[in-house]
């Protein structure tokens, strides 16, 4: 199987489970990143159901973290096979740690990860570190490659308490700490240390650290805080209007309140080849959500900027 013709990618010749198609897909990427050289380790999903960190689940994704390099590789190979990127509502605005892939005869998306929020070192050392204890499983009979057992829980813990900012009332995180025994907790801790996202993992601690786990009380930086509130575009435009030098805030702002198609596409595809009246009804009804929600949207801010402030950011 060559590389550029990637025949494993064609489509399936009929529709299959979703939970199939996952597993599937794991087992293809893992094969065409062998192909390609390229060192390649999935998180979250069926992986983590295999090591015990979750309940079975069916996923949408499937998320795969590389160094950057092998990353833009993977996701120009890709291109080349019928896959495409899904728009970016945020471009250079907010962090961006990873690119979607979709396809339309294939029922789930490939979510490519060169960075995982949370984390202190560079990606690239923190790729190298969990790519030097490594583990694998098997997924639709083939093996792929996959972060150790205690680092992979350390990923999802980070990647629940990024949703929001709930306090690490998340049953998920019940689950994980439920999963790991007292000398994983301790493993979890020299981990937590290693990668300096204790501020980021506190909600977790207090509820679930048994008293093995270093409470770590400062405050989480700016970017952590703007990553737990991805959910509200108009949130991270204004931190990228405030943040941006004079020269680029006209442009910025333009773009925040009339957002061009392509903005608009991410979080619907059919707006990408929609009639103008169907972009200009989405683009207000994101406008009139936006105002409704400013008061809550400043007063969040203000509390992002306050915390970045005590930190010397």
């Amino acid at each position: 199987m060559s590389a550029a013709d990637f025949s494993g990618m064609r489509p399936p010749p009929a529709p299959l489970p979703l939970d199939v198609a996952v597993d599937l897909a794991h087992a293809l990427i893992q094969r065409y990143c062998d192909e390609l050289e390229l060192r390649v380790l999935f998180l979250k999903g069926p992986a983590a159901h295999h090591q015990g960190l979750r309940g079975r689940r069916i996923s949408t994704d499937i998320d795969a973290f590389l160094t950057e390099e092998d990353a833009h590789r993977l996701e120009r190979s890709l291109l080349g096979t019928g896959w495409s990127t899904r728009p970016s509502g945020m471009e250079g605005v907010a962090l961006k740690h990873a690119v979607t892939l979709v396809h339309e005869h294939w029922p789930v998306d490939i979510d490519i990860h060169h960075h995982i929020p949370g984390v202190a070192p560079l990606p690239g050392e923190v790729f190298n570190s969990l790519w030097a204890r490594h583990d694998h499983v098997e997924l639709a009979h083939w093996r792929v490659d996959v972060p150790d057992r205690v680092d992979h829980a350390l990923i999802l813990l980070l990647n629940i308490l990024r949703s929001g900012p709930h306090g690490g009332s998340d049953p998920r995180l019940g689950v994980l700490a439920d999963a790991l025994d007292d000398d994983a907790m301790r493993t979890l801790d020299r981990r937590i240390a290693e990668f300096d996202c204790g501020p980021q993992v506190a909600p977790f601690v207090r509820r679930h650290g048994r008293g093995l786990l270093t409470l770590d009380t400062r405050v989480p930086d700016r970017t952590w805080l703007l990553y737990q509130h991805l959910d509200q575009p108009a949130l991270l435009w204004l931190d990228g209007v405030v943040r941006a030098p004079w020269r680029r805030k006209p442009a910025l702002l333009l773009n925040a309140v009339h957002p061009s198609r392509h903005v608009l596409s991410e979080r619907n595809l059919t707006l990408i080849e929609a009639p103008r009246r169907e972009v200009f009804a989405a683009r207000t009804r994101r406008l009139v959500r936006t105002v409704v929600h400013l008061p809550t949207l400043l007063r969040t801010y203000q509390v992002i900027r306050r915390s970045s402030r005590a930190r010397g950011e």
